[in-house]
């Protein structure tokens, strides 16, 4: 199965996440692969508590550096860590071995075209043809990969408080 979590409201990693909590509640091997993310800064509470996880069913790995990408100009270094983590996840995929891959934020990737559409497909029709589920977020899904998935979910943001001007901050628990 190849799911697809994407749009502009909130939500999209942490229902992957809940899919993965619900293999590995399974018994069900998971491996995680965050793209632009890492572990070192603004750790996520999904991430944080999934460690605490038996880690024989579960591996993590966070390809991104400190701070945010600029995505109008993303530097050599994220583009860098978007290649490797997407390596990873070809590796992973051709493995067979965990039960659900999620490739947490690769959407994104390819809307700021640090990652091509093509690469993206490519995957997607590995893990048709391997025993491997595959769970791909963020927002802009192009409509080539909503084509090939077999279950997307689009994620409607209706209001945000966030955004209204008044200089809130996110709260950890809740938004992280």
């Amino acid at each position: 199965m190849i799911y697809i979590f994407t749009g502009k409201g909130k939500g999209k990693t942490t229902a992957a996440f809940g899919t993965a909590l619900r293999a590995i509640g399974c018994g069900k091997k998971v491996h995680i692969i965050q793209f632009m993310k890492s572990k070192d800064w603004l750790k996520s509470a999904e991430v944080e508590f999934l460690e605490t996880v038996e880690k024989k069913n579960l591996e993590i790995e966070s390809f991104g550096k400190k701070g945010w990408v600029n995505f109008k100009k993303p530097s050599k270094e994220d583009i860098k860590l978007v290649n490797k983590a997407f390596s990873k996840a070809v590796e992973v995929v051709s493995d067979e071995k965990p039960f659900l891959l999620v490739l947490d934020e690769i959407n994104v990737a390819v809307l700021f075209n640090m990652l091509s559409e093509k690469e993206v497909l490519r995957i997607i029709n590995l893990a048709k043809r391997g025993k491997t589920h595959l769970i791909l977020t963020g927002r802009g899904a192009t409509k080539n990969m909503v084509k090939e998935a077999d279950i997307v979910t689009e994620m409607k943001e209706i209001k945000h408080l966030y955004e209204d001007g008044k200089g809130l901050k996110a709260i950890k628990g809740l938004e992280y």
